[in-house]
């Protein structure tokens, strides 16, 4: 068996996908996990496609096999690639939140979201196609799906990050599949980095989910961002709770000396992220980095943050 590059097993049932996609990086890990049936946890972007199944094969997996496609919610890098790999998976059944299943059918407003935070980089991505509604099955929380062989994935329900966010948990290998409901962090960006949308954060949601995960009996976090968290589960878990308060906090204190969204937002991107990663600057992050999440991340954690604040949601 050959994998291909950004391929890893993480442990005997749970492989990491993580192909090139925009600016030859993967923005988005996708993970396959495999019992008696398989199944892929997100779907990343349409133009991924290619490099994804041929990663799925590489680690001897056809395609046409894959019994589930779990998505965590309906946003750009987790789920616009759902309709265009139905078509080489034609067994596969989307399982995602209802709310989600809604705009996957419809995807006009996934791609309006998007354009509102990337632009023109939208079109880096490819487009979305449809997922047909009988391809779909739609939960709310506490359903479990039966891979085979104890292999077993069950859903929680974690609103915050997302209004229809939910999160995975593969029980054998007491494995999280988290979404973005938690925190950016990664060895090469060390900082704990709140991953916001459009529009208010909802800091008490964010922080009642983690909670909720807290509780569980955990060997690994895999993140779609950033990997496999190289932190002790339950600490990190712990310490997205604190950071989001840090967060929280800090841009309130700098609205209430008077800092404009623009010194804020500088702030945010040279002292909050940069020098806490232990760059310098913010020019000498990863170049991946610095193409693609620094021109969004801090705007959409600043204002987040502030809408926050402001409007007390």
């Amino acid at each position: 068996m050959v994998m291909e590059e950004g391929v890893k097993q993480i442990n005997e049932q749970v492989y990491m996908m993580a192909v090139p996609q925009a600016y030859g990086h993967p923005i988005t890990a996708s993970y396959l996990v495999k019992g008696e049936k398989t199944a892929l946890i997100e779907a990343a972007f349409g133009a991924s496609v290619p490099n994804l199944l041929k990663a799925i094969e590489g680690v001897g997996v056809e395609p046409a096999d894959i019994e589930y496609v779990f998505t965590t919610h309906s946003h750009l890098s987790h789920a616009s690639a759902l309709g265009a790999l139905l078509k080489s998976c034609p067994r596969a059944k989307v399982v995602a939140h209802s709310a989600t299943s809604k705009l996957l059918m419809k995807p006009a407003k996934i791609m309006k979201g998007a354009g509102n935070v990337l632009g023109d980089a939208v079109k880096l991505f490819g487009p979305v196609e449809p997922v047909p509604k009988d391809k779909i099955s739609m939960v709310s929380g506490g359903e479990a799906f039966d891979l085979g062989n104890g292999v077993g994935l069950e859903i929680i329900r974690t609103p915050g990050h997302a209004p229809d966010h939910v999160a995975i948990y593969e029980k054998l290998t007491r494995t999280l599949f988290p979404g973005d409901g938690v925190c950016m962090y990664s060895s090469e960006i060390p900082v704990l980095i709140p991953i916001c949308w459009w529009g208010a954060y909802d800091v008490e949601g964010v922080k009642k989910s983690l909670g909720r995960l807290t509780k569980l009996n955990l060997n690994h976090v895999c993140t779609p961002h950033a990997g496999v968290v190289p932190l002790d589960p339950k600490e990190f878990l712990n310490k997205c709770m604190e950071s989001i308060d840090k967060w929280r906090d800090e841009i309130n204190a700098m609205l209430e000396r008077g800092q404009t969204y623009s010194g804020i937002l500088r702030t945010c991107e040279e002292e909050m992220i940069a020098r806490r990663a232990g760059y310098s600057s913010p020019d000498e992050l990863p170049e991946y980095f610095r193409k693609y999440w620094l021109p969004i991340l801090p705007k959409l954690v600043v204002q987040g943050f502030m809408a926050h604040i402001l409007w007390k949601f």
